[in-house]
């Protein structure tokens, strides 16, 4: 993994516009596609590309009792005049007037009316496509969505947000009670959601973290437990184009210290003060990063850690793997998790 020091320059040789702050947990599914970001709030997707009604999502967030929403993306925007019908293998499977949806500043439909989960998604399960259709102003909408990776699509959705089992799930409902969300991870909005000493130890960082001149991160972070502790991981400083630094934090009772991460440089063991791109798994409490040598990430390097009660006296992360590909040349070679390992050594 680069150092923060050693990637700056880099950095200064991209435009500096950044529009997000990591890349979220993604999986594809056939022709469905789910993202979830570090707090669990998780959509998943199809879209056919085209005019009209172009994409039709899905969205959770992790609460127990939180709704199954929907959402419908038009090339024109605007709200529906009518109602919205859905139709799955030619058969109708329920209708929505105009009044259940709102319109984003996207100019997407968006409703959490219950029908969506209790009427609309049984029958989307079983089916192999789906047709929406609503009027707009003179128009009438109507396009067909492929079903093919749905149902996976909804399990992992479910396992990620640790629904399965649960009788809270979409999929893999269970007799189990809803888990406590207090324990999972939670999506850091802005500076006013951390508590005041993480905060403190946050602003005062030696990288200017809050510093972000005309950029404003959305999420700032994340927040996870581990062990008696919670973990927060914070977008530090002005990003590049597609890199963006986080720094760690832990939370122990009120104490918060700032997490080194253990990493491989050509003298051997060091300790850094953050990473880039970072994702956290919290079933495997894994850290990984990824730093991009260009916007196309043909190259670059990647570093996954592991949250170890051992490790220190409050714990800590140990370095499972660390891999680089410094060569820009159009060749993905498998991906990061597939390059060359740098440590452990084969």
């Amino acid at each position: 993994m680069l150092e923060r020091a050693l990637s700056s320059a880099a950095l200064g040789l991209v435009l500096i516009t950044a529009t997000g702050t990591k890349a979220d947990t993604f999986r594809q599914f056939r022709d469905w596609a789910v993202t979830c970001s570090e707090g669990l709030t998780c959509s998943a997707s199809v879209s056919d590309g085209g005019e009209g009604i172009y994409g039709l999502s899905l969205t959770r967030g992790k609460a127990a009792d939180a709704p199954l929403g929907l959402i419908l993306n038009t090339s024109s925007g605007g709200p529906a005049s009518g109602p919205v019908t859905f139709a799955v293998d030619g058969k109708p499977a329920g209708e929505l007037s105009a009044d259940a949806f709102t319109v984003s500043n996207s100019g997407a439909l968006e409703t959490e009316a219950a029908m969506v989960a209790e009427t609309i998604l049984p029958v989307m399960r079983n089916g192999s496509e789906m047709t929406v259709s609503f009027p707009q102003g003179a128009e009438t909408l109507t396009q067909t969505f492929s079903l093919s990776g749905l149902a996976a699509s909804l399990l992992f959705l479910d396992e990620t947000q640790r629904r399965d089992g649960t009788v809270t799930a979409l999929a893999a409902k269970g007799s189990e009670p809803a888990r406590d969300v207090s324990l999972l991870p939670d999506d850091i909005e802005t500076p006013d959601d951390l508590p005041p000493p993480v905060r403190d130890a946050w602003e005062q960082s030696g990288s200017d973290c809050a510093s972000f001149g005309s950029f404003t991160p959305e999420p700032l972070g994340f927040s996870a437990t581990v062990e008696s502790s919670r973990l927060f991981g914070l977008v530090c400083g002005s990003p590049g184009a597609y890199n963006f630094y986080y720094e760690m934090f832990l939370d122990s009772g009120g104490m918060v210290t700032p997490v080194p991460l253990p990493d491989m440089a050509p003298e051997g063991p060091i300790a850094v003060t953050g990473a880039w791109n970072v994702s956290w798994d919290d079933r495997t409490k894994t850290l990984t990063a990824f730093f991009k040598g260009r916007g196309l990430g043909d190259c670059g390097s990647y570093d996954r850690w592991q949250w170890s009660e051992g490790a220190g006296p409050v714990g800590g992360f140990v370095l499972l793997q660390s891999r680089s590909k410094p060569d820009c040349d159009g060749d993905y070679a498998g991906g990061p998790e597939a390059w060359p390992a740098d440590w452990p050594k084969s």
